[in-house]
C-alpha cells in the first residue's frame, strides 16, 4: 500500500527536522495542485507552518523537533528525548521534548513536550529522578 501524499509530506518534514523549501517537496508527486492542496490543508490544521521564501516545517517545539529528528535517524529506538535545563522564577527546571513510536497507533510517531516540576526537597528530587529513569529505561534515549 502506498502512503498518502499527506503522510509523505509529514514524513519528509520530520526527517528534515527544519525548514524544507517548497521545491524539495515537488518530488513527492507529479501533481503540483494536489501537493498545494495538501500543504494548505496542513497549514490550516496547524500541523505545519509556512514561511515565504523559506519553506515548510512541522509545528513543534524546538526540543520536540530535535527528539523527532533523533528518532527518525535511529529507527531502532522506540523513544527519543531531548532535554534542556532552564531557569524559571529563579529555579532550575528541566524541559523535555519527546518523540515516540506508539504501538497503539499502529507504530505512528507522537511528539510532545513536558517539564519536570521544580523539586523543593531532596526526597522529591529522588522520587523525580527515579520516575525519570523508569521512563527512560522503557526504550528511551536521553540526549542533550
Amino acid at each position: 500500500m502506498t502512503a498518502s501524499l499527506q503522510t509523505r509530506v509529514l514524513e519528509r518534514l520530520a526527517k528534515a527536522g527544519t525548514w524544507v523549501p517548497r521545491e524539495a517537496l515537488d518530488a513527492l508527486t507529479t501533481c503540483r495542485p494536489a501537493l498545494d492542496d495538501v500543504l494548505a490543508d496542513l497549514v490550516v490544521a496547524e500541523r505545519i507552518e509556512h514561511q515565504r521564501f523559506v519553506g515548510y516545517r512541522l509545528v513543534l517545539s524546538p526540543l520536540a523537533r530535535q527528539a523527532l529528528q533523533k528518532l527518525q535517524h535511529e529507527p531502532q529506538l522506540r523513544r527519543a528525548v531531548e532535554a534542556k535545563t532552564i531557569e524559571k522564577r529563579g529555579k532550575s527546571q528541566v524541559r523535555l521534548g519527546v518523540a515516540e513510536r506508539c504501538a497503539a497507533l499502529g507504530g505512528r510517531v507522537v511528539t510532545y513536550e513536558m517539564a519536570l516540576p521544580v523539586c523543593e526537597s531532596p526526597a522529591a528530587a529522588l522520587a523525580q529522578a527515579q520516575a525519570w529513569m523508569s521512563f527512560c529505561s522503557q526504550g528511551g534515549l536521553i540526549h542533550g
